[in-house]
C-alpha cells in the first residue's frame, strides 16, 4: 500500500517488537517513529505531530500514559498496546487518556480496525 502521509509514534522498549508493529503500519500505509521510554516519547512530541501514538504496557504504569497523554494535547488518539493479561491495566490506560486499547499480538486486520475506530485511516 502506497503512504497515506500519516504517521505513528511507537512506544516500545523492545526493539524487534517495534520493527513489527512498524511493519504492519507500513503495510496499512502508516510511516513510522519509534520512542523506546515515555521520556523518548515526550520529547518527540515537542517537535513531532503523529496522527496516532501506541504505547506498549511496560512504561511507568498509568503515570507513563497520563504524562504521553497530556503532552500530545489530545491532538493524536493513544492506543494503549497491552498482553491483555492485566485488565486493570487497560482499564486504567483509558482513564488516563488512551482512546483505545489494543491486545498484542496482533494482526493487520485488527490494527486496521482500530486506526479506523480512531478515524486515522
Amino acid at each position: 500500500m502506497s503512504s497515506t502521509g500519516k504517521i505513528a509514534l511507537i512506544v516500545e522498549p523492545d526493539e524487534e517488537t517495534a520493527l513489527a508493529m512498524a511493519r504492519q503500519l507500513a503495510a496499512l500505509g502508516l510511516d513510522s517513529l519509534s520512542a523506546s521510554g515515555v521520556e523518548n516519547a515526550v520529547e518527540t512530541l515537542n517537535w513531532l505531530q503523529p496522527d496516532i501514538v501506541l504505547v506498549s504496557q511496560g512504561f511507568d504504569g498509568e503515570d507513563g500514559v497520563r504524562r504521553i497523554s497530556r503532552t500530545s494535547d489530545g491532538r493524536a488518539p493513544l492506543v494503549f498496546v497491552s498482553d491483555g493479561a492485566d485488565i486493570d491495566a487497560m482499564g486504567a490506560a483509558i482513564w488516563q487518556g488512551a482512546s483505545e486499547c489494543l491486545m498484542h499480538p496482533f494482526d493487520e486486520e485488527i490494527l486496521e480496525f482500530k486506526l479506523q475506530q480512531t478515524g486515522v485511516l
